[in-house]
């Protein structure tokens, strides 16, 4: 039976999972077969991947969003569900999930351990995998422990050559969203991103898609028809609101695949109501061979939380992931819908290698934010300060550093602005702020 980890504990194993480089040398998806087929020694992880619905997610936002629902809803129906999600928030196992819940530390550490032998030998072929790798094998070798029976599994970034694409039989692959974001990696226009993220369609494959920019679907479907896919498209304004606040929104759903009355999200981003409709449209297309029912619907999605995504993390503060343009562009739409005329007063944080220009230039010309302060991420990952300031400070004067984000929050908490906060730029920066608060409350 296994025991349970505490929280340092599992604060432990991020440290361990940190010594793993995040780059190395990557060829394609060498590295992930070859650790396979040394897992397979082990455990028959081929005859199980090959027995088990995958649903691989990929998108530039929301995919995260999507794969969780999808596992609510599979798990409220009975079906032991796991689930494979990055980056985390709290603790690293938050990545692996059975039945929307962490794996254990234990399991987790299992897995890590079998992964390190494997990894040892890999060395003298000279194969040394990153960080994802490792992290995707230990969780094909936790649902395979679980024996779980259905795989979301969220793509780390693009699709074509992403770790995750090695899986060998997939049910369905979804498209969130295109947008710009690791242009590095995966090209300068939505054309090649697109490219990118549609080389998670097997042939004969299924499809489903999000609201797409017409340039990126359009090669989209040029390629699923050479690979005589078929595809389905959500209905992004096919819903009304029954009712909106700050904790909730309640929806109604009719499109020509399917009807709801009043589903539930508890959350103010209104950008989860499309992620819910690309949710409920997968499960549409999957009914042939996972049957759901339509209270398993509500009730998953009434069950649906996914931190830092404009979250209310306290009376005032909301903090939200969102780290390029489309992400920017979803927030303030929500917070257009909620917020009327009132002001925010804005944290920044963002992650190196960000378009980080066109984010503050999106923020700040959007007219919302009175008062500007400006976060170092921690371990060093972040954008400078000072590079925000300069970027800032050509939209506004009221730009302030913030030097010790701790402190910063509990004035913020203990003089009750009248002005709402909202920390964005990097879900890197919800996470700081999150452990912040949560030790706060755990020494209150």
């Amino acid at each position: 039976m296994e025991t349970k980890m505490d929280k340092e504990q599992l604060y432990q194993l991020d440290t361990l999972m940190k010594a793993i480089p995040l780059y190395g040398k990557k060829v394609g998806l060498r590295n992930i077969e070859r650790i396979i087929t040394e897992l397979n020694t082990i455990i028959p992880l081929v005859e199980y991947l090959n027995s088990v619905h995958v649903i691989h997610v990929t998108g530039t936002n929301g995919k995260g969003s999507v794969c969780k629902m999808l596992s609510e809803i599979y798990t409220e129906q009975g079906y032991c569900t796991g689930l494979f999600t990055s980056p985390h928030i709290d603790v690293i196992t938050e990545r692996i999930q059975i039945n929307n819940n962490n794996v254990s530390g234990e399991l987790f550490y299992d897995g890590y351990q079998a992964v390190l032998k494997i990894c040892e030998r890999l060395k003298t072929e000279d194969i040394e995998p990153t960080f994802f790798e490792w992290v995707f094998s230990i969780a094909l070798y936790c649902f395979y422990m679980k024996k779980a029976k259905v795989l979301v599994i969220e793509v780390g970034i693009g699709g074509r050559l992403d770790t995750t694409n090695i899986l060998p039989k997939k049910e369905l692959s979804v498209i969130t969203s295109v947008g710009l974001d690791h242009q590095d990696i995966l090209g300068n226009t939505l054309t090649d991103i697109a490219i990118e993220k549609i080389g998670i369609l097997p042939k004969n494959g299924r499809l489903v898609l999000g609201k797409i920019d017409k340039e990126a679907e359009k090669v989209i479907r040029q390629i699923a028809v050479k690979k005589e896919a078929l595809v389905y498209n959500i209905q992004p304004n096919a819903y009304e609101i029954m009712d909106f606040s700050d904790k909730s929104i309640d929806f109604s759903v009719h499109n020509k695949y399917y009807n709801y009355e009043r589903l539930h999200l508890n959350t103010s981003a209104h950008y989860q109501i499309n992620n819910a409709l690309i949710a409920l449209l997968c499960i549409h297309v999957l009914q042939d061979v996972l049957l759901v029912d339509e209270s398993s619907v509500k009730s998953g999605l009434d069950r649906f939380f996914w931190p830092g995504r404009f979250e209310r993390i306290q009376e005032g503060i909301y903090i939200d992931g969102a780290h390029n343009v489309l992400g920017v562009t979803t927030l303030l739409e929500s917070i257009a819908l909620l917020s009327e005329s009132k002001s925010y007063d804005l944290l920044l944080g963002m992650k190196q290698h960000k378009d980080y220009k066109a984010v503050i230039r999106l923020l700040l010309q959007s007219g919302w934010f009175k008062n500007i302060y400006l976060a170092e991420l921690s371990g060093g990952i972040g954008v400078s300060k000072q590079e925000l300031y300069d970027e800032v400070s050509q939209y506004s004067d009221s730009v302030y550093y913030v030097e010790d984000l701790q402190q910063f929050l509990q004035e913020r908490l203990y003089k009750q602005s009248a002005l709402r906060l909202l920390a964005t730029g990097s879900l890197f920066l919800t996470s700081d702020i999150r452990k912040i608060l949560q030790e706060e409350e755990a020494n209150d």
